[in-house]
């Protein structure tokens, strides 16, 4: 008995030594976990602070007037409220040529914020960009558990100058918007993958989903999952796991096909889609050498610009080109057949060129050849080649744990100097999206007959009164792109305003034979109707653009101010005038001529009081403006009103 019970108790005691075992193990690996997030936290502060250290400048920024103008500034749906109508407009009606719902929410969202303020409009994306950026430490640092090489992920991706212009362009914010999501769905897989939950897989699916309404490039989110699933998690062993894993995202495989279906067609009915422009064999090899410019940019970031002109035809055939091809082939292959033993390598490669192929340009949408846009959330695979891949290969080389330490040091050192020297370098390019004439030139200055921005600085330079170099850039743009047939019309639009009608005439219709849009060309030409004197030629073709573009304030302007103060009675419609003019003055209040025309039609429709308030308006804007000779002008019209006197007899014939 003595025997057994002394058995027992020593039986006991093993026991109680495993427990305590357990309970010491238990301790240690609480401790590790709280100085893991510890250390975690601090790295995560670090690049929260270098992230707006970078884009603390885009404060001061103002819009620039590339599309910026179509999605902030002169966007009707911006009424300075969000309501249930933007959000079934959001999702029912695709707004300049784009459908991104969650998108166009969130600008009416900063919209009724803080009103049409571009340095909190930039702010916000570099807030946005900061989020994204954390969320893919705490992805890579889940799915390693080495987060130290994932903070440095993170950094490359927070402050690489590549990814300046999709948190500085302030109509970039879907960019910016759907990284976020993006982000969150990586950091949220490892879960879901771990424990099979559905809920955790429903949680990715669902932040997938709000990517894909944010911008409808995340459409290649599922195949990064999968890329996970391959590496760091190690789960596509077996058809069976192959299958299972597959099988888990065919939700979000579906949403991503909706979505490019929603989006190819939006894009092709908005005349966006120019594939058929290119042959099929230029537009691949132009794949190629943007996946090499991207490379090259990745490690050598410092001649970048806003826009990059698709090659000519001898460029994309060129030796550089074909070098390129035979590169990323290269590559391609060394890629594939070291999965085995470099499987981080194969997997940071693999994300580089899937991500990128519906940006690519195998459908073109666009002039550009590439853009830094493009690369925002496709980089990170070069940038895990460089952390987790590379570094791996050494080191299966290296048997010396000295030599090992040594060179993780070296590592970590070189990590810190490039994640600095890439930020000091994006804090310039910030400066550059400083505002429309800086950017424009800037790209001038690194690329080379780039049409796109002498016409564009063409614009900036004469909407701020130089019109000599105005001129010199617009002329330019044609040099370089004869038959671009909306350049041409922004020349012909510049004849009109100075007064050379017979020299803007053939401009335009060479202009419309050359594909410029159809609404611009026929506001042109009632422009240049109504600067003959023809008002009944202009109402005609600014009706006919309206068809095309019913939002053009400029038009609804011109038109408004024919329905109101036309001699000619066959042409006057004054309720039509002031249906017009309230259209032009939504848009923009703060505009003398349009509150003078609103007064107009007021007037011409016998609305006395309305016509006088509108018009003492207009002549406060003008003294406000500094322009005194045109607010005398404005008041004589104001005592016509209060005389109760219409339009047509004071003898005006523009607003």
């Amino acid at each position: 008995m003595a025997d057994r019970t002394g058995g027992r108790g020593k039986r006991r005691g093993k026991r109680s030594g495993k427990r305590r075992e357990h309970e010491l193990g238990d301790a240690v690996g609480a401790f590790q976990s709280r100085e893991s997030c510890a250390r975690a936290g601090v790295l995560a502060a670090a690049i929260v602070l270098l992230t707006f250290w970078v884009y603390a400048g885009v404060r001061d920024h103002a819009f620039v007037d590339f599309d910026d103008q179509e999605y902030v500034v002169a966007n009707s749906q911006l009424d300075g409220q969000l309501e249930r109508a933007d959000v079934v407009r959001a999702f029912t009606a695709p707004y300049n040529s784009n459908w991104a719902p969650l998108t166009s929410l969130s600008l009416a969202a900063s919209d009724a914020l803080h009103g049409a303020n571009p340095g909190l409009y930039a702010f916000t994306n570099a807030a946005l960009h900061a989020l994204a950026s954390l969320l893919l430490l705490v992805a890579f640092g889940q799915l390693t558990g080495r987060w130290l090489e994932s903070a440095f992920v993170a950094a490359v991706f927070a402050v690489h100058p590549l990814h300046v212009e999709s948190v500085a362009w302030i109509s970039e914010r879907k960019q910016v918007l759907a990284g976020v999501f993006w982000m969150a769905a990586l950091a949220a897989y490892p879960r879901a993958a771990r424990s099979g939950s559905r809920a955790a897989h429903a949680l990715v699916f669902l932040l997938g989903l709000l990517a894909l309404l944010s911008k409808a490039t995340a459409v290649a989110l599922p195949i990064t999952l999968l890329l996970l699933d391959f590496w760091p998690l190690d789960r596509l062993r077996g058809a069976q796991n192959v299958r299972r894993a597959l099988f888990e995202k065919l939700p979000l495989f579906a949403a991503a096909a909706a979505v490019s279906a929603i989006t190819f067609v939006v894009q092709t009915n908005a005349g966006a889609n120019s594939s058929a422009h290119t042959p099929v064999a230029s537009r691949l090899l132009n794949a190629t050498r943007s996946y090499a410019i991207y490379i090259l940019d990745s490690l050598w970031p410092t001649q970048l610009a806003y826009f990059y002109p698709f090659p000519s035809e001898p460029m994309i055939w060129s030796a550089p080109s074909i070098a390129a091809l035979a590169v990323i082939v290269g590559l391609t292959l060394l890629a594939l057949f070291s999965w085995r033993k470099h499987p981080a390598v194969t997997m940071g490669w693999l994300w580089f060129l899937l991500t990128l192929v519906p940006m690519i340009g195998i459908v073109r949408v666009g002039g550009q050849g590439h853009a830094d846009r493009y690369v925002y959330t496709a980089q990170t695979g070069l940038v895990l080649i460089l952390v987790f891949g590379l570094p791996a290969a050494i080191a299966a080389r290296v048997d010396s744990p000295n030599l090992r330490r040594r060179m993780r040091t070296t590592a970590v050192c070189a990590g810190i100097a490039v994640t600095l020297s890439l930020a000091v370098l994006a804090r310039q390019q910030v400066s550059v999206w400083r505002d429309s004439i800086t950017l424009f030139s800037h790209a001038l200055e690194v690329t080379r007959d780039n049409a796109h921005a002498q016409r564009f600085l063409g614009v900036s330079l004469w909407s701020r009164g130089d019109r000599e170099g105005a001129a010199r850039h617009l002329e330019e743009a044609l040099r370089i792109r004869p038959d671009w047939g909306e350049a041409r019309l922004v020349w012909a639009t510049a004849l009109l305003q100075l007064g050379r009608f017979e020299q803007a005439a053939p401009e335009i219709e060479r202009a419309a034979r050359d594909g410029a849009e159809p609404a611009l060309a026929w506001a042109a030409k009632g422009v240049l109707a109504q600067g003959r004197g023809d008002a009944r030629t202009a109402a005609s073709a600014y009706e006919e653009s309206l068809r095309y573009d019913a939002d053009d304030w400029e038009v609804l302007n011109n038109l408004a101010w024919i329905r109101a103060a036309s001699r000619d009675s066959d042409l006057r419609d004054p309720d039509r005038a002031v249906a017009l003019a309230l259209r032009a003055s939504k848009q923009r209040p703060e505009n003398a001529f349009v509150q003078g025309t609103l007064a107009a039609a007021y007037a011409g429709a016998g609305r006395t009081a309305d016509a006088v308030s509108a018009q003492e308006h207009a002549v406060a804007l003008l003294h406000k403006a500094g322009d005194p000779a045109r607010a005398r002008e404005f008041s004589a019209r104001l005592t016509a009103y209060r005389a109760g006197q219409p339009p047509w007899q004071s003898g005006e014939s523009a607003p």
